[in-house]
């Protein structure tokens, strides 16, 4: 793999940097203001006892706030807010190195990765990085020697090494860093979100015979990295030395939203959603489980590092919903001493699981011992083991909760809050987000419109609904990013208002009784806000790349593509067409789905035949009146994929 140092636009030098800390300082008393912060992951820091920062001892708190690009600074011993800056666009995660002083933030927004000095007081952005576009997850080894950022619609992960203190010392210098340390760059066949660094007895071994990289290790540190689909079930294992993909492998599974090494470090945790390829969205399939389970999953990392292996071998499924209580949406997880609260290391030992759907924390072992209401959607969930507690970032209510053990009246966990500051009138839009991701708007709490629209996004999985107007005919569950714009809606373009599908959607799939008129204007606003997603390849296009972009172009004139696929807003068109497909029931005519995005997709068609996009026209010839040469289908691609 070519060094992130070959790719000029993805470094950048630090003429921007924030070096003056007084700039940073909360000096307006931001986090007193009002404004929606939706924070999304949290992270412990060792504060440095210095001047004004002085009154406050050991370890505190760092909230990255997505929607206000600002981090809240939190003393967990006297439970407030010490102070709150604005240090970027839109956060999206954050991770310590190993001396305890040192932040690294994802910002989501501006395609960087900073290098943050906090205390409690202020928040020192000493280096600025430029990543892949769209950064969405930030994770450190455990001798802070790698980092890895997975970045989400480019379908790239960036693995920086071979020492992270080269880093520290590179931007606080103004230096460009690419002269001391390498990067890598892994393109995924998905978009990725949850990763971890791993290790295991092979790959000890394996180090300690194998010729040293760039990226070489001690062979007491062998590892690998853990990359999970944020939409569907895919689990890619990547050499960080290497920069190379050594296992792309799929588990029954969607909506990966947390990941964690176990605490005897032989087994990997994933919470994530299955959604049954054989239930409806009748009501009985909700009541039961039938159509959504909401788990915890155990794989052996042995089995995990194993390309050969299937990923199933000698794994555990722990079921986090029952009838009457159904766990929409797990989230982040974290895996807690055993010794903590009393529990045992049972099978995959003790471990705490965001419910985010129904805002609640989840702790257990072989089972769910424990649920506890903790704000309205929890996203991240951090241990800090010096006080026996848990911090769980909860987004939509802008607050931390605290999770002691002992603390309750009962002698069990006790629950305890921290606003992170006072929060503005609820919009439109912020009041349909919050319908959007509420799991209890289903039967029993069992899923949300996240469950299978992902961040709004696709799942790339069928769904038998009601929404093409029959049972027994399941259709691929469309994104609804740029959805605002894409009319009518539903596969057979039943919906002409996108307010009736959303009504219907409510009654029909969740089975959550009739969602009143205002409520479902507010969804529609908040769907309103939903731009289609990026190309994947979007800012990385060279001169020969837009000239085949270019000659696609021509193709899907000359072709009469534009008859259904009407440019340059939507490529779609509000009329419904016969495509020489049939669904089960018959149905003929379909409304064709917009091609924006079309790259962020896994399968095509109505009902998924097409595994990649070339096979529609190749195996399927769709809509064609003659075969294509290589050099036309490959340019009519590329130019879909631009879209």
């Amino acid at each position: 793999m070519k060094p992130f140092a070959c790719l000029s636009v993805l470094l950048v030098g630090l003429s921007g940097v924030v070096l003056d800390g007084a700039a940073s300082d909360d000096l307006a008393g931001l986090h007193q203001t009002p404004h929606v912060r939706r924070p999304v992951a949290a992270a412990l820091y060792d504060a440095e006892q210095r001047g004004r920062d002085r009154r406050s001892d050991g370890r505190l708190l760092c909230v990255v706030n997505h929607r206000s690009g600002s981090v809240s600074l939190i003393d967990p011993e006297t439970r407030r807010v010490t102070a709150e800056v604005q240090i970027g666009g839109s956060l999206s995660d954050v991770a310590a190195l190993p001396d305890g002083k040192t932040l690294l933030i994802t910002d989501q927004a501006r395609h960087e990765l900073l290098v943050v000095h906090p205390s409690a007081a202020k928040a020192e952005v000493i280096g600025r990085v430029a990543t892949p576009r769209y950064p969405v997850n930030v994770v450190v080894s455990d001798d802070g020697r790698l980092v890895a950022v997975a970045c989400l619609w480019s379908h790239r992960v960036a693995i920086l090494g071979p020492t992270t203190n080269d880093l520290i010392s590179q931007t606080s210098q103004k230096k460009s860093p690419e002269s001391s340390w390498d990067v890598h760059v892994v393109r995924l066949p998905f978009a990725p979100r949850m990763q971890a660094f791993v290790s295991g007895a092979a790959l000890t071994q394996q180090a300690a015979e194998g010729e040293r990289t760039p990226f070489a290790e001690d062979a007491a540190v062998a590892r690998r990295l853990v990359v999970a689909d944020a939409f569907g079930g895919k689990l890619a294992v990547i050499d960080p030395q290497a920069g190379r993909i050594e296992s792309v492998r799929g588990l029954p599974a969607h909506n990966i939203r947390g990941m964690a090494v176990s605490v005897d470090g032989e087994r990997l945790l994933l919470s994530h959603q299955v959604l049954s390829p054989h239930a409806r969205t009748d009501y009985n399939d909700v009541l039961w489980g039938n159509l959504m389970q909401n788990v915890v999953r155990e794989l052996s990392l042995g089995v995990v590092l194993d390309a050969d292996a299937d990923l199933l071998d000698g794994s555990r499924v722990i079921r986090l919903g029952e009838v009457g209580n159904g766990a929409a949406d797990p989230a982040g997880i974290v895996a807690i001493p055993p010794q903590a609260h009393g529990l045992q290391p049972v099978g995959l030992g003790p471990w705490m699981v965001a419910l985010s759907g129904v805002d609640e924390l989840a702790v257990g072992t072989r089972s769910v011992s424990a649920k506890l209401d903790v704000g309205l959607r929890p996203l991240d969930v951090v241990w800090d083991g010096s006080r026996r507690a848990a911090y769980v970032v909860c987004s939509h209510d802008d607050s931390i909760a605290i999770v002691e053990e002992g603390a309750g009246s009962d002698g069990e966990w006790g629950v305890s809050r921290i606003p992170l500051g006072p929060q503005p009138a609820a919009t439109p839009r912020e009041r349909g987000e919050r319908l959007f991701f509420d799991g209890r708007q289903s039967h029993d709490g069992w899923l949300s419109c996240h469950s299978c629209h992902t961040e709004g996004h696709t799942i790339g999985e069928l769904a038998d609904t009601l929404s093409d107007g029959s049972y027994g005919t399941p259709k691929l569950i469309l994104s609804l990013l740029g959805s605002r714009d894409a009319n009518p809606w539903g596969w057979n373009g039943r919906f002409r208002e996108l307010h009736a599908q959303v009504s219907a959607s409510f009654t029909s799939t969740l089975h959550a009784g009739t969602l009143h008129a205002p409520e479902v204007n507010d969804v529609v606003a908040f769907l309103h806000t939903l731009a289609p997603p990026p190309p994947v390849d979007e800012g990385m296009w060279t001169g020969a790349d837009r000239a085949q972009i270019e000659r696609g172009c021509q193709l899907f004139a000359g072709l009469g593509c534009r008859t259904c696929h009407v440019p340059p807003l939507t490529y779609s068109i509000d009329l419904v067409f016969d495509v020489g497909l049939r669904d089960e029931a018959g149905l003929t005519k379909f409304n064709p789905p917009t091609l924006r995005g079309l790259s962020q997709r896994s399968r095509f068609l109505h009902d998924g035949r097409a595994a990649k996009l070339a096979d529609v026209f190749i195996e399927h010839g769709h809509q064609l009146d003659r075969e294509l040469s290589p050099d036309e289908l490959a340019a009519l691609v590329a130019f879909l994929r631009s879209l």
